[in-house]
């Protein structure tokens, strides 16, 4: 009678079929998830947009959205409804939801369009306290995915689901 201590071949390999799974769903869980970053960035910016608008009504003023210098965030600004000619637009900071906010990674925020026209990456697009809204485009982009929030008159943003980017392609 033998008596060899050990373990199978069979053992072994299940060991590491096990480890093998296991590493792969802490890298899956860990690792970089640009396009589920990009939705939560977009949750985050549709979120703001959406209590900017509501601030512009009740405060009657005109608040807008642009991208941080370099596109890598957003900043609002606000412009008192009954603010005489040559009042500019200021920074807006007494207002939590709306301060100023810098994308995680490489993601960069653009304007693309106000009522029909194509805008500077600089623009500030208008939110205006009637509660009427000129349809407006801003894209979020990632390395690999890019992501389009639409409004309509009625100041409803819509996300257009991520899609790879051209470079990604």
């Amino acid at each position: 009678m033998n008596n060899h201590s050990g373990f199978t071949l069979l053992e072994i390999l299940i060991v590491l079929v096990v480890l093998a799974i296991a590493a792969g769903l802490i890298t899956l869980t860990v690792g970089n998830d640009e396009r589920g970053t990009l939705q939560r960035e977009a949750q985050r910016l549709t979120g703001a947009l959406e209590y900017a608008a509501d601030r512009a009504r009740f405060r009657h003023e005109i608040v807008g959205v642009s991208a941080l210098p370099g596109n890598h965030g957003w900043r609002f600004w606000s412009i008192p409804e009954d603010a005489g000619k040559g009042v500019s637009w200021r920074v807006v900071t007494d207002d939590a939801p709306l301060t100023a906010h810098r994308l995680s990674g490489e993601f960069t925020l653009r304007p693309l369009y106000y009522a029909g026209q194509p805008l500077a990456a600089d623009a500030i697009v208008p939110l205006l306290p009637s509660g009427r809204f000129e349809p407006y485009a801003l894209e979020l982009r990632g390395a690999d995915w890019s992501l389009r929030l639409n409004s309509d008159p009625l100041g409803r943003i819509s996300a257009i689901l991520p899609e790879a980017s051209e470079a990604a392609r």
